[in-house]
């Protein structure tokens, strides 16, 4: 029987869960797709796929503890449980603290916690949970649904022998995480095959409603469509966690063109597939956020920008975007300037291909150059950068990175000043022949017919007429349509991003503030946004916060960062 006086209440995850599993007695949430085998939550990461349930039984217990009268779970076997000490007044402690115990007898740390399939014979509650809950403590459940299993069913029962005096069933549904919000991919802008096409609106799975604003996350480079889905997943999980109220769409675009080093070829696609963002995502009405990631940003800033995308608001994480092209105040032709190669070192600045754009007034040579490229992302922007991002760390030894810096560390990350070198290598392909170089433009010299430089560094200074520059050129004429007047948007772009370098440090490494953007700095390491310290030690990197840390580091010591992703995103 069901009795009103007794109920069973369960424990939800309050903001982060909109159905409320008290009054509904359903309980929605992921499925934990990782290894279940061991019967134990591995690790702080682990914590992501479990979800807390009270169990509130003191008035049953102490009314019939001690008269023959067991008290027991029972329900599908798709659900595993671990006993643990939660408050119901802190259930987030499931992801955030430390100090939280569990076991039977409540003195195992919660990252080893053992764990019981409830299955449909049932289990007893053992004596030492039933005498906290006496004791007017409180008892959580760490609950997991184990893999493909789409609902599980917990019931609570009271039972004196055969017949049961009480009884209480909760509903689990459950689906894998992906069917909990919407998917786009874009892959096929590019003719690519899609194993998941563009999902349907809303995600049948999902807590969908029309006054919730729209979240649109979207990676960055070098990312397949199953690593996508990857990043996906896990920015949505650690976003519900952290409260956000919202209907989540995950973007997958191509960006992964030819090798990992080909970062100006994903760059030049960025722009190609910006209209169909765009697009897509004013399909959409209410009001709407979008947080990118690393290259994404770019792809986020074209479609804003060149192809009017409506958003709200647009969060950059990482972004590896020339941050003159938010604040023109970084750009610097000044020397010393680490984004400017030591051929070019003695020429004066006015040849070089980053300044060209000035000897183009009233033609579209104009518009080659990343200075003040998005000045209508700025009112809307919000720049979470690193000074710690080591895929956006400058090469700290004089002169430029050879090819080799940053390949080998003892943290094994052989990403580092990868941004600074694919700036550097514009125009060096037929020097290096590898390793993310471009054959436009860019600080490649033109040759003459013996292949020897066309200009000196003295005969440059010479000049005194800079029209001379404007068509004989000491940079590399590579395409030859550099030179015009006239330019088509896509030969803007093309020039861009294989061809112009910046003169400026990633936006994802640096505090901008021009125009009403605002910036935040991701590698903060107080208290205030790391209190459970770090994952690394040890490396060369060990408190840093590296490029896809955001993805990388489980919740458990990045959840102040999703909190404070969440107030810039007004989410809550």
């Amino acid at each position: 029987m069901r009795c009103a006086k007794y109920k069973l209440i369960f424990a939800q995850l309050f903001a982060a869960v909109s159905l409320n599993a008290a009054d509904t007695g359903v309980l929605r949430f992921w499925c934990n797709e990782g290894d279940v085998s061991d019967g134990k939550i591995n690790g702080v990461e682990d914590r992501e796929d479990f979800f807390p349930m009270l169990l509130d039984f003191k008035q049953l217990a102490d009314a019939w503890h001690g008269k023959g009268v067991a008290f027991r779970l029972r329900g599908n076997g798709a659900l595993n449980v671990a006993y643990t000490t939660i408050s119901r007044n802190d259930v987030w402690a499931l992801y955030r603290s430390d100090e939280v115990l569990s076991g039977e007898s409540f003195d195992r740390a919660i990252d080893s916690a053992p764990l019981v399939q409830i299955t449909p014979q049932g289990i007893d509650i053992p004596e030492s949970v039933i005498s906290r809950v006496k004791a007017g403590n409180d008892v959580v459940l760490a609950c997991e649904v184990r893999p493909g299993a789409n609902a599980g069913i917990l019931q609570f029962e009271a039972a004196a022998g055969n017949d049961v005096l009480y009884r209480f069933p909760m509903g689990c549904y459950s689906s894998c995480v992906k069917d909990m919000y919407h998917w786009i991919n874009l892959r096929h802008v590019n003719g690519k095959s899609e194993k998941d096409a563009t999902s349907s609106v809303p995600p049948s799975n999902a807590d969908w409603s029309d006054d919730l604003p729209h979240v649109f996350f979207v990676h960055g480079a070098n990312v397949s469509e199953d690593e996508s889905r990857v990043w996906c997943d896990k920015i949505f999980k650690r976003l519900h966690l952290s409260g956000a109220k919202m209907r989540f769409h995950g973007v997958s675009w191509c960006s992964q063109i030819a090798g990992d080093s080909d970062y100006h070829l994903n760059a030049s696609n960025s722009f190609d597939v910006a209209c169909v963002l765009a697009s897509t995502v004013n399909g959409f009405s209410g009001r709407k956020v979008v947080i990118a990631h690393s290259l994404g940003t770019m792809l986020a800033a074209n479609a804003i920008q060149y192809f009017g995308m409506e958003v709200d608001k647009v969060i950059f994480l990482n972004s590896a975007i020339p941050s003159e092209s938010i604040d023109p105040s970084q750009f610097s032709s000044a020397l010393p300037n680490p984004l400017v190669h030591d051929a070019w070192a003695e020429y004066p600045s006015r040849c070089w291909t980053a300044l060209y754009h000035a000897l183009g007034a009233g033609t579209d040579r104009a518009k080659l150059t990343w200075k003040n490229r998005y000045p209508l992302v700025v009112p809307k922007l919000f720049n979470m950068y690193s000074s710690g991002d080591e895929v956006l760390d400058l090469y700290p030894g004089n002169g430029n990175p050879g090819w080799s810096d940053g390949v080998w560390s003892s943290s094994g990350l052989g990403a580092r000043f990868s941004w600074q070198k694919q700036e550097l290598w514009k125009g060096r392909k037929w020097l290096l022949g590898f390793l993310g170089t471009t054959k436009w433009s860019g600080w490649g010299f033109r040759e003459n017919i013996l292949g020897i430089n066309a200009w000196t560094a003295e005969e440059a200074k010479a000049v005194t007429d800079l029209n001379v520059f404007a068509t004989n050129t000491v940079f590399k004429q590579f395409p030859v349509s550099i030179t015009n007047s006239v330019f088509s948007e896509a030969e803007i772009n093309a020039h861009l991003t294989q061809g112009i370098p910046a003169l400026s440090r990633a936006l994802g490494s640096v505090r901008v503030s021009n125009g009403g953007a605002i910036s935040f700095d991701l590698n903060s390491k107080g208290m205030q946004y790391r209190p459970n310290g770090w994952i690394r030690d040890g490396s060369d990197f060990h408190d840093d916060w590296l490029h896809s840390d955001i993805k990388d580091v489980p919740y458990y010591f990045t959840h102040k960062v999703f909190d404070k992703l969440i107030e810039a995103g007004g989410l809550r």
